[in-house]
């Protein structure tokens, strides 16, 4: 596991509170509707910290929260697909019939038309 380094987390949450109390008075610069200046603000400082939340989410995908990768039912899976490349009926070559087309123009013509030999 890679964490992030704590000065890095640190200094992100401290910019980004810097950002949720500065971001008002910088939006009431350019709008003149306080209505829009507050729906402006909310949406911007709310992305923000959602993609913040997402990435405090992404650092440890292997845990018990909820929306953490379920590993057990991932090594089931990986299990199974080896265990069907040690099956028998995989080992088994595929043949070509005795009618197969091997020139180039044939098969060209043929995936044009869509036929099938």
């Amino acid at each position: 596991r890679i964490a992030v380094p704590f000065p890095y987390s640190q200094a992100t949450l401290m910019l980004l509170v810097i950002h949720w109390l500065l971001t008002p008075f910088m939006m009431t610069l350019g709008t003149e509707s306080p209505t829009i200046c507050c729906v402006f603000t909310f949406v911007t400082v709310f992305i923000l910290w959602v993609l913040h939340s997402i990435s405090i989410e992404l650092e440890n995908p292997f845990g018990a929260d909820a929306n953490d990768l379920d590993v057990h039912d991932m090594q089931h899976d990986m299990n199974n697909r080896l265990l069907l490349l040690l099956d028998p009926i995989s080992a088994k070559m595929p043949t070509l019939s005795g009618n197969q087309v091997m020139e180039h123009d044939i098969l060209l013509d043929m995936e044009r038309n869509r036929e099938m030999p």
